[in-house]
């Protein structure tokens, strides 16, 4: 999904790059949470 939307016009990606296959796990939450700051800092 990076790699078509690096393509885009007037798209940031904001790190960190968190990947779901299945059930949340911890270190997925924890991933997501600072996703999530760092999109409001973006």
């Amino acid at each position: 999904m990076k790699e078509v939307l690096s393509g885009m016009k007037n798209i940031e990606i904001v790190e960190p790059m968190v990947t779901i296959k299945s059930t949340l796990k911890d270190d997925s939450r924890k991933n997501l949470e600072l996703l999530a700051e760092n999109i409001l800092k973006a």
